[in-house]
C-alpha cells in the first residue's frame, strides 16, 4: 500500500489538485489501486492489521506524527501519503536550516530583498497594485503577493477588508488545525550513541520507545489532545549525527554526537506555561532516553535545549498551534479542499494574489509543493521566463 500511495500521489503534489472522487476513479483498476485501501483506513485499523505488536505501535505512532491524533479519522490520499513518507525518511545535510539558507542565497542572487523580523499587518488591493503594510509602519507596493501563511491569517486577518474573498472567510473560520505538536529536545553528547536493541535495524532514523502496544499510543495522543500532560515520557529518539556527520564535530575530542528526542505534549502544560516547565521536562526526556536506550547513560551530556509547541508558534508566523502543518491533512482539507476549491491551485479570486504555503495544496511538510506551484502561476501570469521544469516531478 505504501508503494502504491507513493507512486500515485507524488506527481500530484506539483500540479493543480483534482477532486478526491476523480482521483479515486482514476486509481480504481490501476496498478496503484492499493493506495485506495490505505486512504480509506484509519490509524487504529492499520495498527490492528499488524501481525507483530511492535509494528502496530509503529503504524499508530507514524499516523500521529503525520497529524492524525484521532485514531478513528480516515487518512485520505494525502494523509496516507504523509504517513508513508515517514517510512522513507530524509533529512537535510547539516540541518534543516541549511535548506532555508540555500533558498535565501538563491533569492539574494536574483536580487530579492529580504526583510527579516518584519511582520505584515495588512494587505490591500489599490487599483492594479497591492499595498502591504509592515507592523513597524513601513509600506510596500507590489504587483503580486504570495502568502505562505495559513488561511486564517491570510483571509481573516491580513485581507479582512477584501470583498472578493468573502466566500473564503467561512471556510477559514472553520479551518481545523491539529490541537498540538511535539516537544523537541536536542542533546549533544561525548561518547558512543545508543546501540540498537536486539533485532532492530542499526540505521533506523526514528526509534520509538515507551509504548507496550498501540493502545498506549492511542491513549497518549488522546490525553495530549485533551490538554493533559502524561505522567511518563514516550516518543522517539533520533541519533542525528549517525545519519549526518555534518551535525557533530569530527575533531579530536570525540566521539561527539547529536540526538533529537520528540514526544507529543499539550500546547500549554496544565501547570502553567512552558517557559517554566521546559527545563525540568527536558531533563525528564533525557532521563527517559537513558532508561530506554542501552549505553546512553555512559555518555557525557555536553549541551541540551528544547522547543515546545508554544515556542514554535511564537517563533514562526507560518505555524499555528505549534504544529508543522498549517492545517490538518484530513480528507476535507486536502486536494481541492485545501483550503477551498476557489484557491486550492494557488490562485485566489483576487487577481495576482496567490497562496504558496502549507495551507494550500498539497500541504505535505517538506515537499515544497505549495511554493513550486505558486512560482509557476506567478511566472505564467506576469509573463516571466520559467527556467525550471513544468512537468510533474517523479519520485
Amino acid at each position: 500500500m505504501m508503494a502504491a500511495i507513493s507512486a500515485a500521489v507524488t506527481p500530484l503534489l506539483y500540479r493543480a489538485p483534482l477532486a478526491e472522487d476523480e482521483l479515486r476513479s482514476q486509481l480504481t483498476g490501476s496498478s496503484e489501486e492499493a493506495a485506495l485501501a490505505f486512504a480509506q483506513a484509519t490509524p487504529l485499523a492499520l495498527a490492528e492489521r499488524a501481525d507483530d505488536p511492535r509494528a502496530g505501535i509503529i503504524l499508530r505512532y507514524a499516523c500521529g506524527l503525520a497529524g492524525f491524533l484521532d485514531g478513528s479519522a480516515p487518512l485520505g490520499l494525502l494523509g496516507a501519503y504523509a504517513v508513508s513518507r515517514l517510512f522513507s525518511p530524509a533529512i537535510v545535510a547539516g540541518g534543516t536550516k541549511n535548506l532555508a539558507n540555500a533558498l535565501y542565497r538563491v533569492a539574494a542572487g536574483a536580487r530579492a530583498r529580504s526583510m527579516v523580523s518584519a511582520p505584515v499587518g495588512r494587505i490591500a488591493r489599490t487599483g492594479e497594485r497591492f499595498d502591504v503594510s509592515i507592523a513597524d509602519g513601513r509600506a510596500l507596493g507590489a504587483r503580486s503577493v504570495i502568502s505562505t501563511l495559513d488561511p486564517v491569517s491570510t483571509f481573516l486577518e491580513l485581507l479582512s477588508d477584501e470583498p472578493r474573498l468573502d466566500a473564503l472567510r467561512r471556510p477559514a473560520e472553520n479551518w481545523v488545525v491539529e490541537p498540538t505538536g511535539a516537544f523537541t529536545a536536542h542533546y549533544g553528547i561525548k561518547g558512543a550513541p545508543p546501540a540498537a536493541a536486539g533485532g532492530e535495524p542499526p540505521d533506523a532514523l526514528i526509534r520509538c520507545f515507551g509504548f507496550r502496544d498501540f493502545h498506549e499510543v492511542e491513549e497518549r495522543f488522546r490525553t495530549v489532545a485533551g490538554g493533559e500532560l502524561p505522567d511518563d515520557v514516550a516518543g522517539h529518539l533520533t541519533v542525528v549525527s549517525a545519519h549526518d556527520p555534518l551535525q557533530a564535530s569530527p575533531g579530536p575530542y570525540g566521539p561527539l554526537h547529536c540526538l533529537r528526542l520528540q514526544t507529543m505534549v499539550p500546547f500549554r502544560p496544565p501547570s502553567g506555561d512552558w517557559d517554566r516547565a521546559r527545563p525540568p521536562y527536558r531533563q525528564r526526556c533525557w532521563e527517559a532516553a537513558v532508561g530506554h536506550f542501552s549505553g546512553l547513560g555512559d555518555a557525557h551530556l555536553l549541551f541540551q535545549f528544547a522547543d515546545t509547541p508554544h515556542d514554535i508558534a511564537r517563533r514562526f508566523a507560518t505555524t499555528r498551534g505549534g504544529t508543522i502543518r498549517q492545517g490538518a491533512l484530513s480528507r476535507a482539507q486536502t486536494l481541492r479542499g485545501r483550503p477551498h476549491p476557489e484557491c486550492s491551485s494557488g490562485r485566489t479570486p483576487v487577481d495576482r494574489l496567490y497562496l504558496g504555503g502549507g495551507g494550500v495544496h498539497p500541504g505535505v511538510p517538506g515537499c515544497l509543493g505549495g511554493g513550486y506551484n505558486a512560482a509557476g502561476l506567478v511566472a505564467e501570469d506576469l509573463g516571466l521566463e520559467r527556467w525550471w521544469p513544468a512537468e510533474a516531478l517523479s519520485n
